[in-house]
């Protein structure tokens, strides 16, 4: 009874701090366990006291009458050292214990009686199997990205962990994992998210010598996981020592360096310079921590220069056109990017450690490489003008007793992307589009600049009770609060697109329509700041969780987590669009989006949520090294700042008008006809729930897990996982016709009144009618009595996203000269919205219409049935250390696609207009395969006893894959304008050898440590 009566009372002083107390990821592990006599009694008041390289000072607690202790905010490292010391007995020294982010190292010590002082020092394997979690996770030491042969920042590592496959767009840093799209992990920087709130890519770049350790969360994530349904990164960084040490490393490689593994006679027959490599690369970087004072105050910083620069193709519009072909010129892109990092850690008493971070991030580029590709003409090109991204947390850890302590945290990070025109744009033209070669010219889209804030205090308490109604309880509480902000500037001097056809400037001719064309008009203003898209979300979250270990051997984590989340548009101004042209009053009238207008204050969204994470874990024989664990998890998705500025009138958008050149001069003009294709609403009879489902609810993953971890040797374990996710709930935008959401199936749905199958003949891949391979397609055709288009925002019941996976991931820390990470995933993504970075915003345009229902229900964009991975590294004699990095996965799916002209009949809304539409599911067809070698041989050079100068080569793709970038589609474009003559007509790039890959790299670096 005493016992309940002290764990009420400390449950209800922790929960009464639940008003200011919250989490995000570990920084720390644990240590606990058991100390017993020779005949397995407990022994209670044994004097247990551990240190470290990582820990400042010495940390002492006495065993509990169950003979229990435990340390349980220790900073992740190796070589930790455990005293225990009892009146009677020997005491004995535990040496050699790891300590990892997020788990927990569990020991059991045994002690001898002595009539005299003896001392026993053990040098035991440490544990590799966490009997005490159900998640499933990777951690990767500083020992480990060390050796490996990646890139320096956060992008590579994260495309290293299982199963997961990279986006492609560098500077996003973004990768598919666990079966979430690529905005759904989480990414924490000592304890703090630093999660773009608009976008959900991370918002700064990490250099990875300031790691420490990396904790990488696949599955089964607690209830302090807040707003992950993929991976959580959980990235601690170095804090210095007692002792001084750093280190410097340079990486280089240029032109010269690099092989072409395809053949210039080749190249040159297809039109293309040898594959676009980097002219140079070079990578600077320079760290260094110790002590202030020791035992009290330790610093550690970093100071990294990056840059490199490339070739990058661009189509140039008047020779394409002229020769019939795409015809391209090579032009230079640098890079230059900046990143300082410090932190300092002070012990402010023997239990209460305070660390502050901060981090700057700066990156220059002439062009916006990232924005560069082959179908834009030089003058469609931007640039990268000083990105500059701070971040700064701290964190104040207190550990009230063995049982008990807390951690407070707060982060803020500001990001400012300005994105300009090149210097090759032409500003005050329309910006043009060939829609047969999907080629741009004079200029991008439109001049912008990002700022991106976020806020975040969070506090969390973890209370500890031994021997409650049979059990252990480790109970873990506390919440947060985030305060983030996305606004968006955006202008044109001239806010026009016209469409050419392979240089027609009519670019939707037909027969009875010879000079028709469409238009666009960019719905901004003309100069910077004159058209700001303001947006804010606010965030309060809550957990609590408890792990119930039940007879040293089945342990429940029981938790759920509570989460409300806020979206508004604060009050905001446009100023008037230009209009060169004098058409715009004609075509949208005096009031519309195009004139300048002020926006009051809306409440968007608010998505209230209780998540329940439930798991189990079972040490099966009872000596900690075979775990059987299982969960099943509910995530919400986090109200992403994206999701409803879609809704903000202030968002980039466009009106569209067929155009009739009815006086046949070429330029759009006062004289000519339009024909209304889509306008935004009307800011001046704007209403909210018009266009976003202001009660739509969070879209949710349910995710279950069960799988097998066993320590096979020492430092060596094998994990077996199956894991089955399915997303439902999907937010996006559909065709309402402006309808509402109960009768928002009309637009999109293939039920809908205002569409018509539309069957027909399609030639098949050879494009031939009266082939074998014709067969029947469809596409569904608008009405003549349709409504106006309109895009309303909504949970859209017929989304859905499904995954499941095998996975084996076999997991050898460092030790006896080697370490190996490697994973095989068997998996298959499938359902009709894909999770990459278009598809995941809520306008991917996969439900607007009942064509989206076509051939719908298929592979996902990012399904790779197969995906091996195997990182390794092993220290040769004389110092040299030779490491690895394999990958090996499936292609991408697809499927072929045609763009279909139907009749020329008034029975439609737009006779004789194009439809696309799949003709098979995606997956029919899939890229090559993509295997990759890289491989690193270094030499080490021991100075004295405290330097070390290394020199190592990397060789980047050393098995030589190669290949061209083909438009391989088959499909084109099908003309049933006249359904009694159809024709076929490939698409304009098919066939198109539009870039080449195979360089093969040598790389050569030095590096210092001492």
């Amino acid at each position: 009874m005493r016992k309940l009566i002290k764990f009420s009372l400390l449950l209800f002083l922790g929960l009464s701090l639940v008003s200011f107390l919250g989490a995000q990821g570990k920084l720390t592990g644990s240590i606990n366990g058991k100390v017993v006599d020779t005949e397995g009694n407990p022994l209670p008041g044994v004097t247990v006291t551990v240190e470290g390289p990582a820990l400042q000072g010495k940390m002492s607690f006495v065993t509990t009458e169950t003979g229990s202790f435990r340390f349980p905010a220790l900073p992740p490292g190796s070589d930790y050292q455990i005293t225990f010391e009892l009146s009677g007995f020997k005491t004995v020294i535990r040496k050699g214990l790891n300590v990892s982010v997020g788990k927990t190292t569990a020991v059991t010590i045994q002690m001898e009686m002595s009539a005299i002082e003896e001392e026993v020092t053990v040098l035991a394997e440490s544990p590799v199997v966490d009997v005490k979690s159900s998640k499933t996770s990777v951690n990767y030491s500083k020992e480990f990205i060390f050796n490996v042969p990646m890139s320096r920042d956060l992008y590579d590592v994260l495309n290293s962990i299982p199963g997961s496959v990279s986006e492609g767009v560098s500077y996003r840093r973004t990768s598919y994992i666990s079966g979430s799209s690529v905005r759904g992990n989480q990414y924490s920087l000592d304890g703090v998210t630093i999660n773009d709130p608009v976008v959900m890519y991370p918002m700064t770049n990490i250099n990875i010598d300031v790691y420490e350790e990396v904790e990488f969360g696949l599955s089964g994530h607690p209830a302090s996981v807040g707003i992950a349904d993929g991976g959580f990164i959980n990235i601690v960084t170095k804090s210095g020592g007692n002792e001084f040490h750093g280190g410097a490393t340079f990486e280089f490689y240029n032109k010269d360096m690099q092989v072409s593994l395809l053949s210039e006679e080749d190249l040159e027959a297809v039109g293309l310079t040898k594959p676009t490599g980097w002219n140079s690369w070079k990578d600077f970087s320079l760290y260094v921590g110790g002590p202030i004072i020791k035992d009290r105050v330790w610093f550690f910083t970093n100071g990294r220069y990056f840059t490199w620069e490339r070739d990058f193709n661009h189509v140039i519009w008047d020779d394409t056109i002229a020769q019939g072909e795409r015809v391209y010129t090579l032009d230079s892109a640098p890079h230059k990017e900046g990143n300082f990092f410090g932190k300092l850690t002070f012990q402010l008493a023997s239990n209460v450690r305070l660390m502050t971070t901060y981090n700057l991030t700066t990156i220059t580029e002439d062009f916006y490489t990232n924005r560069i590709q082959n179908y834009l003409d030089k003058t469609a090109t931007t640039k990268w003008d000083g990105e500059t991204g701070h971040t700064f947390s701290a964190q104040l850890n207190w550990v009230v007793s063995q049982n008990f302590f807390v951690d407070a945290r707060v982060g803020y990070i500001r990001r400012w992307f300005p994105i300009p025109y090149s210097e090759f744009a032409i500003k005050d033209a329309p910006r043009y589009y060939d829609r047969y070669w999907g080629i741009y010219r004079n200029n991008p889209r439109f001049e912008e600049t990002y700022l991106r804030k976020r806020f975040n205090p969070s506090v969390s308490a973890t209370l500890f009770q031994d021997e409650l109604f049979g059990a252990s309880h480790e109970i873990k509480f506390g919440v947060e609060y985030e305060a983030t902000s996305g606004n968006w500037d955006w202008w044109r001097a001239n806010p026009y697109i016209f469409y050419f056809y392979n240089g027609n400037p009519y670019s939707y001719a037909t027969s009875s329509y010879p000079n028709r064309s469409r238009i666009y008009a960019y719905i901004c203003g003309s100069d910077e700041g004159s058209s700001v898209q303001e947006n804010t979300m606010s965030r309060f979250g809550a957990f609590i969780q408890d792990s119930v270990t039940i007879k040293d051997r089945l342990t429940l984590n029981l938790g759920a987590r509570f989460d409300t989340s806020t979206g508004k548009f604060p009050p905001q101004h446009k100023g008037a669009t230009a209009d060169p042209y004098g058409i715009l009053t004609m075509l949208a009238g005096t009031q519309s989006p195009f004139s300048e207008y002020d926006l009051p204050e809306f409440n968007c969204l608010t998505w209230t949520n209780i998540s329940p994470r439930l798991g189990f874990t079972y040490d099966l024989f009872g000596d900690g090294k075979t775990a059987l664990k299982g969960s099943y998890s509910r995530y919400y998705e986090y109200l992403m700042i994206q999701y409803y500025s879609l809704a903000n009138p202030n968002y980039p958008n466009t009106g569209s008008w067929y155009w009739f050149d009815d006086n046949y001069n070429q330029v759009p003009d006062p004289a000519d006809s339009y024909t209304l294709r889509y306008l935004p609403p009307d800011p001046f009879t704007y209403k909210l729930e018009d266009e976003m489902d202001t009660d739509a609810k969070a879209p949710y993953t349910d995710e279950f897990t069960i799988g097998i971890e066993r320590e096979l040797m020492k430092d060596l374990s094998v994990t077996f996982n199956f894991m089955y996710k399915k997303k439902q709930r999907i937010f996006e935008d559909v065709n309402d016709y402006g309808l509402g959401k109960d009768e928002a199936w009309k637009g999109y749905t293939p039920d809908s009144p205002y569409w018509e199958k539309y069957e027909f003949l399609d030639p098949g891949d050879d494009g031939l009618f009266g082939t074998n391979d014709d067969k029947t397609s469809y596409c569904y055709a608008e009405l003549a009595n349709a409504p106006g288009t309109h895009y309303y925002l909504m949970n859209v019941p017929e989304g859905h996203r499904k995954y499941w996976a095998f996975q084996l991931i076999v997991n050898k820390r460092m030790s006896n000269r080697w370490q190996l990470l490697g994973s095989i995933v068997y998996s298959k993504a499938y359902g009709n919205i894909g999770g990459s970075y278009g598809s995941s915003y809520g306008a991917s345009g996969n439900f607007d219409t009942p064509n989206a229902f076509v051939e719908e229900e298929g592979r996902l964009d990012y399904d790779r049935p197969i995906n091996i991975k195997i990182q390794s590294t092993v220290i040769l004699p004389y110092d040299f250390v030779l490491s690895g990095y394999f990958n090996h996965h499936s292609g991408s799916p697809w499927a072929r696609t045609v763009t279909v002209y139907i009749p020329d009949d008034p029975k439609y809304k737009y006779p004789a207009t194009t439809y696309g539409v799949r003709t098979e599911t995606i997956g029919t067809r899939r890229n090559a395969p993509v295997t990759t070698l890289d491989l690193r041989l270094e030499k080490r050079f021991r100075l004295g006893e405290s330097f070390t100068i290394g020199g190592y080569v990397d060789v980047l793709n050393a098995l030589g894959r190669s290949g061209y970038s083909i438009s391989s589609n088959p499909g084109g474009y099908i003309d049933y304008s006249d359904p009694s003559n159809p024709t076929f007509e490939r698409f304009g790039n098919y066939g198109d050898i539009s870039g080449a890959y195979g360089n093969r790299v040598v790389k050569v670096s030095l590096r210092l440590t001492f």
